[in-house]
C-alpha cells in the first residue's frame, strides 16, 4: 500500500518537475484551462438565452390558452341564444331556422378553431417540455464540466505552488553549492 503510494507521488513529483523544466507546457495547460472556462461561459451564457426563448415561448402558450377559453365563452354564449330564440320562434320560424344555419355555422367554425388551438397547444406544450428537459441534460452536462474545470484548475495550482517550492529549494542549493566552491 505504501510502495503504490510512493509511486504515485514519484508520478507527480515528476509531472511537477516536467511543469517546471517546460514553463511553455504549464502556460499551455493554464491557456487550455482558461479557454475552457471561455467555452463554459458561452455555452452558459447561450443557456441563459435558450431558457429567456422558453418563458416567451410559455407566455406565447398562455396566451393561446387564454384564446381557447374566450372561444369556449363564445361558443357557449352562441348555444344560449340558439335556445332561447328556439324558445321565441313561434311566428319567424323561417327567419329563426336561417339565423339557426348561420349560427351552426359559425360555432362549428369556432370549435374547429378550438381544436386547433387545443393542438396546437398540445403540441407548443410537448415541445416546451423537450427543449426544458434538452435545456436540464445541457445544464447537467456543463456542471460536470466546470466541475471538471475546477479540478484541473486545483492541479495547477497546486502544481504552480510546488513549481515555486521547487525553484526555491533548486536556488538554495545552488547558493549552498556555490558557496562551497568558492
Amino acid at each position: 500500500m505504501m510502495s503504490g503510494s510512493r509511486g504515485s507521488e514519484a508520478g507527480v513529483l515528476e509531472g511537477l518537475m516536467t511543469l517546471v523544466s517546460d514553463p511553455a507546457a504549464f502556460s499551455a495547460k493554464l491557456a487550455e484551462l482558461k479557454d475552457a472556462q471561455a467555452q463554459l461561459g458561452e455555452a452558459r451564457a447561450a443557456l441563459a438565452e435558450q431558457r429567456a426563448e422558453l418563458d416567451a415561448r410559455a407566455e406565447a402558450l398562455s396566451r393561446k390558452d387564454d384564446e381557447l377559453c374566450k372561444l369556449v365563452t363564445e361558443i357557449g354564449d352562441a348555444e344560449r341564444a340558439l335556445v332561447e330564440r328556439e324558445k321565441a320562434a313561434t311566428k319567424r320560424e323561417a327567419d329563426i331556422d336561417a339565423k339557426l344555419a348561420k349560427l351552426e355555422a359559425g360555432r362549428v367554425e369556432r370549435d374547429a378553431k378550438a381544436a386547433a388551438l387545443k393542438a396546437e397547444i398540445a403540441a407548443e406544450r410537448k415541445a416546451l417540455k423537450q427543449t426544458a428537459d434538452m435545456n436540464a441534460a445541457m445544464e447537467n452536462g456543463l456542471n460536470v464540466r466546470a466541475a471538471m474545470l475546477d479540478e484541473r484548475e486545483a492541479v495547477l495550482v497546486v502544481a504552480e505552488a510546488a513549481a515555486k517550492t521547487a525553484a526555491k529549494d533548486y536556488k538554495a542549493k545552488l547558493k549552498a553549492l556555490k558557496s562551497l566552491v568558492a
